[in-house]
Protein backbone atom coordinates (compact mmCIF):
# COMPACT_ATOMS: atom_id res chain seq x y z
CA UNK A 1 0.00 0.00 0.00
CA UNK A 2 1.23 3.42 -1.10
CA UNK A 3 2.15 5.72 2.22
CA UNK A 4 1.38 3.05 4.94
CA UNK A 5 3.55 4.59 6.91
CA UNK A 6 1.06 7.91 6.51
CA UNK A 7 -2.17 5.59 7.67
CA UNK A 8 -0.34 3.96 10.42
CA UNK A 9 0.82 7.76 11.90
CA UNK A 10 -3.17 9.02 11.75
CA UNK A 11 -3.74 5.74 13.46
CA UNK A 12 -1.49 6.26 16.50
CA UNK A 13 -2.34 10.23 16.34
CA UNK A 14 -6.11 9.04 16.09
CA UNK A 15 -5.77 6.80 19.71
CA UNK A 16 -3.14 9.35 21.02
CA UNK A 17 -6.41 12.27 20.53
CA UNK A 18 -8.67 10.21 22.29
CA UNK A 19 -6.64 9.54 25.49
CA UNK A 20 -5.78 13.35 25.75
CA UNK A 21 -10.16 13.51 26.17
CA UNK A 22 -9.29 12.01 29.75
CA UNK A 23 -6.82 14.39 30.29
CA UNK A 24 -9.28 17.39 29.36
CA UNK A 25 -12.35 16.05 32.24
CA UNK A 26 -9.37 15.02 34.68
CA UNK A 27 -7.75 18.80 34.42
CA UNK A 28 -11.22 20.50 34.15
CA UNK A 29 -11.37 22.13 37.79
CA UNK A 30 -14.51 24.17 36.59
CA UNK A 31 -18.28 23.55 38.38
CA UNK A 32 -19.16 22.78 33.82
CA UNK A 33 -17.03 19.83 33.95
CA UNK A 34 -19.99 17.43 34.29
CA UNK A 35 -22.15 20.16 31.80
CA UNK A 36 -23.91 18.68 28.41
CA UNK A 37 -21.27 20.85 26.36
CA UNK A 38 -18.12 19.51 27.95
CA UNK A 39 -19.75 16.19 28.05
CA UNK A 40 -20.47 16.51 24.31
CA UNK A 41 -16.89 17.66 23.66
CA UNK A 42 -15.16 14.59 24.96
CA UNK A 43 -17.42 12.43 23.59
CA UNK A 44 -16.19 14.15 19.95
CA UNK A 45 -12.67 14.01 20.58
CA UNK A 46 -13.15 10.02 21.60
CA UNK A 47 -14.85 9.02 18.89
CA UNK A 48 -13.49 11.79 16.43
CA UNK A 49 -9.89 10.22 17.16
CA UNK A 50 -11.14 6.37 17.08
CA UNK A 51 -12.87 7.00 13.94
CA UNK A 52 -9.68 8.29 12.56
CA UNK A 53 -7.36 5.85 14.26
CA UNK A 54 -9.48 2.90 13.12
CA UNK A 55 -9.34 4.02 9.57
CA UNK A 56 -5.55 4.41 9.79
CA UNK A 57 -5.14 1.27 11.20
CA UNK A 58 -7.47 -0.33 9.05
CA UNK A 59 -5.81 0.47 6.02
CA UNK A 60 -2.72 -1.63 5.96
CA UNK A 61 -5.23 -5.18 7.05
CA UNK A 62 -7.57 -4.39 4.46
CA UNK A 63 -4.62 -3.94 1.44
CA UNK A 64 -3.42 -7.34 2.98
CA UNK A 65 -6.69 -8.72 2.15
CA UNK A 66 -7.39 -7.06 -1.24
CA UNK A 67 -3.79 -6.45 -2.85
CA UNK A 68 -5.42 -3.54 -4.81
CA UNK A 69 -4.86 -0.06 -3.93
CA UNK A 70 -8.50 1.33 -5.24
CA UNK A 71 -10.38 -1.28 -2.97
CA UNK A 72 -8.36 -0.51 -0.21
CA UNK A 73 -9.12 3.11 -0.62
CA UNK A 74 -12.79 2.84 -1.60
CA UNK A 75 -13.09 0.82 1.78
CA UNK A 76 -11.30 3.13 3.98
CA UNK A 77 -13.40 5.97 2.32
CA UNK A 78 -16.50 3.98 2.90
CA UNK A 79 -15.78 3.89 6.48
CA UNK A 80 -15.40 7.68 6.67
CA UNK A 81 -18.99 7.91 5.13
CA UNK A 82 -20.52 5.60 8.19
CA UNK A 83 -18.04 7.35 10.85
CA UNK A 84 -20.00 10.68 9.75
CA UNK A 85 -23.30 9.21 9.67
CA UNK A 86 -23.04 8.28 13.33
CA UNK A 87 -21.55 11.83 13.99
CA UNK A 88 -24.62 13.10 12.19
CA UNK A 89 -27.22 11.04 14.03
CA UNK A 90 -25.56 11.45 17.80
CA UNK A 91 -23.54 14.74 17.59
CA UNK A 92 -24.92 17.13 15.64
CA UNK A 93 -28.83 17.11 17.19
CA UNK A 94 -30.19 20.32 18.62
CA UNK A 95 -30.47 20.05 22.28
CA UNK A 96 -28.26 21.30 25.79
CA UNK A 97 -25.01 20.16 24.17
CA UNK A 98 -24.93 23.40 21.55
CA UNK A 99 -25.80 26.27 23.37
CA UNK A 100 -24.90 28.35 20.29
CA UNK A 101 -26.64 26.55 17.54
CA UNK A 102 -24.39 28.96 14.57
CA UNK A 103 -21.94 26.64 16.08
CA UNK A 104 -23.98 23.49 15.85
CA UNK A 105 -24.37 24.59 11.98
CA UNK A 106 -20.69 25.39 11.25
CA UNK A 107 -20.25 21.47 12.86
CA UNK A 108 -22.88 20.06 10.21
CA UNK A 109 -21.57 21.91 7.48
CA UNK A 110 -17.87 20.90 7.78
CA UNK A 111 -19.72 17.62 8.13
CA UNK A 112 -21.57 17.71 5.14
CA UNK A 113 -18.27 18.40 3.59
CA UNK A 114 -16.51 16.06 4.85
CA UNK A 115 -19.25 14.04 3.43
CA UNK A 116 -19.05 14.64 0.20
CA UNK A 117 -15.28 14.18 0.03
CA UNK A 118 -15.38 10.57 1.52
CA UNK A 119 -18.41 9.73 -0.70
CA UNK A 120 -15.94 10.85 -4.18
CA UNK A 121 -13.54 9.00 -2.85
CA UNK A 122 -15.85 5.76 -2.87
CA UNK A 123 -16.19 6.18 -6.67
CA UNK A 124 -12.63 8.08 -7.09
CA UNK A 125 -10.12 6.29 -5.64
CA UNK A 126 -7.72 8.79 -4.87
CA UNK A 127 -4.86 7.40 -2.41
CA UNK A 128 -4.83 11.69 -1.90
CA UNK A 129 -7.84 12.40 -1.13
CA UNK A 130 -7.60 9.99 1.51
CA UNK A 131 -4.74 11.33 2.78
CA UNK A 132 -6.37 14.64 2.66
CA UNK A 133 -9.39 12.80 4.35
CA UNK A 134 -7.23 11.59 6.90
CA UNK A 135 -6.24 15.66 7.64
CA UNK A 136 -9.83 17.14 7.64
CA UNK A 137 -11.26 14.17 9.91
CA UNK A 138 -8.49 15.03 12.52
CA UNK A 139 -9.02 18.11 12.46
CA UNK A 140 -12.31 18.50 14.11
CA UNK A 141 -11.76 16.72 17.22
CA UNK A 142 -8.08 18.90 17.17
CA UNK A 143 -10.03 21.84 16.91
CA UNK A 144 -12.66 20.80 19.69
CA UNK A 145 -9.31 19.95 21.75
CA UNK A 146 -7.76 23.38 21.92
CA UNK A 147 -11.09 25.06 22.17
CA UNK A 148 -11.87 22.86 25.56
CA UNK A 149 -8.11 23.17 26.50
CA UNK A 150 -8.84 27.30 26.24
CA UNK A 151 -11.54 27.04 28.39
CA UNK A 152 -9.52 25.11 31.35
CA UNK A 153 -9.51 27.45 34.24
CA UNK A 154 -8.43 27.49 37.46
CA UNK A 155 -11.30 28.59 40.02
CA UNK A 156 -8.64 29.89 42.46
CA UNK A 157 -6.84 31.93 39.85
CA UNK A 158 -9.46 34.67 39.57
CA UNK A 159 -8.93 35.66 43.23
CA UNK A 160 -5.24 35.84 43.73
Amino acid sequence: MPDEFFFLTFGGLGVSLAGFAGLIHALDRSDSADNPETKWRIRNIVMGGFTVALAGLLTWPVYGFTQDVDTTVRIVSAYFVVGLLRQFAVDARPGPAWPNDTRRKVFLGIGVALSVVAVVNVFVASVALLELLFFLAIGGPIGTFIRAIGDLHDPHEAST
